[in-house]
């Protein structure tokens, strides 16, 4: 960690954050199934009930997988991500997006439940954010706890402030679909 009195670069929170999410510190128990996504393991394969064992862990095995995340980039989604005063429920679905279509991964609905939980355990665990209960409306929230992410800019360019290039079919280059407008 750095000195408290220092203010909070970006390249700091991602490689702060980026430790956490690929070390994930805890005591003992099974691997956590959101980094078994990032890892690039999915529900369906054999390895997702295989137990990771602590030499593996310490060297990183699993990270080097091919279709796994880059932990740091993930890091660097999150932090584009204005989660303050948001609901953590929300804030599981939107850390879950940013990350899966970065990544053009089509995961089930449980899958971004996992992937987002372990995300936000990471903001958490590093201690950016951290929760509390409203009362009046009875949900949990996330509440910043490092002014200096609300800084940093947008990294996702799906909320980019530059135009899309023109559509030439009902798919752009990006995999987005394009949908027509509903009537009421």
């Amino acid at each position: 960690m750095q000195d408290s009195d220092a203010p909070l670069t970006r390249e700091q929170a991602v490689q702060e954050l980026g430790e956490i999410t690929r070390r994930f510190p805890r005591g003992v128990g099974q691997t956590p199934a959101g980094e078994k996504l990032l890892q690039g393991i999915r529900r369906n394969d054999a390895e997702w009930d295989q137990k990771q064992t602590k030499t593996q862990r310490k060297k990183f095995e699993f990270w080097n997988r091919k279709g796994a995340a880059n932990p740091f980039d993930v890091a660097d989604l999150i932090l584009g991500l204005q989660l303050d005063n948001k609901k953590v429920a929300a804030s599981v679905f939107d850390c879950a997006e940013v990350v899966t279509r970065a990544h053009h991964w089509r995961l089930p609905i449980e899958g971004d439940l996992l992937l987002g939980n372990y995300l936000v355990s990471a903001l958490l665990k590093v201690g950016y954010y951290s929760m509390f209960y409203n009362r009046s409306e009875k949900a949990m929230y996330l509440h910043i706890r490092k002014r200096e992410l609300l800084q940093f800019s947008e990294n996702d360019p799906y909320t980019s402030a530059e135009p899309f290039p023109p559509w030439t079919s009902h798919r752009d280059v990006g995999g987005r679909e394009l949908v027509k407008a509903s009537k009421p």
